[in-house]
C-alpha cells in the first residue's frame, strides 16, 4: 500500500497520511478523497505521495477517490502551502475556498425505520397524541432527511420520542455522506459547413 499526504476540509493546521490501493489509476495528486477523520468521513485533497517508511502508528486507508482526474495541478500545491503558512489558515480550507463550492462532502446522520418499526409504529401511542410532520414523514418514507433528522434530534420536544424509538429498536441512525452538489456542464456546439452539397 502506498501513502499519500492529504489536506482535509476541516480546521486542522497540519496534513494527514492515508494509505491507498496502488491499483488506483492515474496520478492521485490534486484529486479529492473521502477519508475517515475520527468518527466522521470527510473530503480531503491529495497533496503528494509520501515515501515508504516504517511508522509506529496505524495508517488509515482512503475510503474512495472521488475524482477520476485532478481538480488542480501539482504545481499549485506549493502555492496553497504558502497561503496556509502566511495566513496561519488550514491548508484544506485554503484549497476548499480556491475550488468551486459544493465539492466537499459532509458526513451526516439520518433516522431510518427498521422492519419491526414499519409494523409497530402505526400502533405507537405517540401518533395518537400528536403526529408532527416528521413522524408522518417517517411513517410514509421509512426515513428522514439528514436536515430533518438533525432538527428532530436537537429539539427538546422530540428528543425523548426519538430516544424511545431507538430503544425499542424501531428506528436507527444511519451515517450518510452528502453527494456532490455540482455536476459537469455540457454544451451543444454547431459548426457551419460551407462546402456541403445540398440535394
Amino acid at each position: 500500500m502506498s501513502r499519500i499526504e492529504v489536506a482535509v476540509a476541516a480546521p486542522l493546521l497540519h496534513t494527514l497520511s492515508y494509505s491507498f490501493d496502488e491499483q488506483t489509476t492515474g496520478n492521485p495528486v490534486g484529486r479529492r478523497v473521502l477519508v475517515p477523520l475520527g468518527r466522521q468521513r470527510v473530503t480531503g485533497f491529495v497533496l503528494g505521495l509520501l515515501p515508504e517508511e516504517d511508522v509506529s502508528y496505524r495508517i488509515l486507508s482512503v475510503i474512495r477517490f472521488q475524482d477520476v482526474s485532478p481538480l488542480f495541478p501539482e504545481n499549485l500545491v506549493p502555492f496553497f502551502r504558502w497561503i496556509a503558512d502566511s495566513y496561519h489558515y488550514p491548508i484544506g480550507e485554503v484549497i476548499k475556498t480556491a475550488l468551486p463550492g459544493g465539492l466537499t462532502s459532509k458526513n451526516r446522520k439520518r433516522l431510518q425505520l427498521t422492519a419491526d418499526g414499519r409494523e409497530e409504529l402505526h400502533k405507537w401511542p405517540y401518533s395518537d397524541i400528536v403526529e408532527p410532520d416528521w413522524f408522518a414523514q417517517l411513517l410514509k418514507k421509512s426515513k428522514l432527511s439528514p436536515t430533518l433528522t438533525k432538527k428532530v434530534c436537537s429539539e427538546r420536544l422530540y428528543k425523548k420520542a426519538v430516544a424511545d424509538l431507538i430503544a425499542e429498536g424501531w428506528v436507527f441512525l444511519v451515517d450518510t455522506v452528502d453527494a456532490d452538489r455540482i455536476r459537469e456542464k455540457l454544451e451543444h456546439c454547431y459548426t457551419l459547413v460551407t462546402d456541403m452539397e445540398l440535394p
